[in-house]
């Protein structure tokens, strides 16, 4: 800064407009500019010689947009793609995928009562790079069980199928499997196999609730945010979740409505909050040049 202001009228001029440039840096950089005070020099050097005042509502209109879009968050409800129940057997024989309805938990029996029931969602619609902030998944049981029982939430390790069997009655033992279905033994009957049988999934839940009458119930927490998240990173990995009820006691099954549920109301929903990356770098910095642009034209 010395230097500045030394030497004949012409470097004076020079001088004087380098220094206003200076001033205007700093103001940019303390009190009026979104950006760092890196990209502030570069906004400067666009500026020449503007005023002050000229540069002030581009930068206050520019403000209100970024902080209107980050605020902003997007919201998607989906349903399922995909669901089906894993009915304890041996033999991994029946199935439920185009049923209107899936079970976790025990049945009456004694052998082979444990059901377990898989989903998941097309998660396509969000943006790739967007922040996702809340999950909540709604499901509807019908259960004539009244009992209060918690039912988890697991993420899904594999890759599973949904075919075309569909049990008839209560649905609680399931129907023959079909081609591509999964079942307790098979990932796609009657071919690929689960790592264990009952389903290759997360030991810890992501999201548990206490089921009793029926009605509709609601999973969330941090868990399905970040299981949801890293779909979104590696869509490749969203195989959905396994929901796990009460196995430890007879008759504590919940049986929730499926895709294929004729009440449109009781199908399952997953809503997913999110918020898209606003633009950064030299995307921010083309915007702002195009909001000065357009005010020096119209000074003109």
């Amino acid at each position: 800064m010395g230097g500045l202001g030394l030497g004949g009228s012409s470097a004076s001029r020079t001088d004087k407009r380098a220094s206003h440039r200076v001033g205007v840096s700093r103001e940019l950089g303390s009190v009026e500019c979104p950006f760092n005070p890196i990209a502030s020099t570069h906004i400067v050097c666009i500026l020449g010689g503007m005023s002050r005042a000229s540069v002030v509502k581009p930068i206050a209109v520019l403000s209100v947009l970024l902080v209107a879009g980050a605020a902003a968050g997007d919201v998607l409800s989906v349903g399922a793609a995909a669901d089906n129940t894993l009915y304890e057997s041996t033999t991994g024989g029946n199935s439920n995928g185009n049923g209107t309805a899936m079970f976790a938990g025990r049945n009456s029996g004694t052998v082979g009562s444990i059901r377990r029931a898989v989903l998941r969602f097309d998660l396509s619609g969000i943006p790739a790079g967007s922040v996702v902030t809340d999950v909540s998944l709604q499901l509807y049981d019908s259960a004539a069980n009244v009992d209060n029982a918690v039912v988890s939430m697991h993420v899904l390790a594999n890759s599973w199928g949904e075919g075309r069997s569909a049990a008839t009655g209560g649905q609680g033992s399931g129907a023959p499997a079909q081609g591509g279905d999964a079942t307790w033994l098979h990932r796609f009957s009657t071919g690929t196999l689960w790592n264990t049988p009952g389903g290759d999934f997360a030991v810890l839940p992501s999201a548990q609730t206490t089921v009793g009458g029926a009605g509709f119930y609601n999973w969330s927490g941090s868990g399905l945010v970040s299981d949801v998240q890293q779909f979104l990173l590696n869509p490749s990995l969203n195989f959905g979740w396994l929901l796990r009820g009460d196995e430890s006691v007879a008759s504590s099954a919940k049986r929730f409505g499926t895709r294929e549920e004729p009440i449109v109301e009781q199908r399952p929903v997953l809503t997913v909050t999110f918020q898209v990356p606003l633009p950064t770098g030299a995307a921010a910095f083309l915007f702002f040049g195009g909001l000065l642009a357009s005010r020096r034209r119209r000074s003109a």
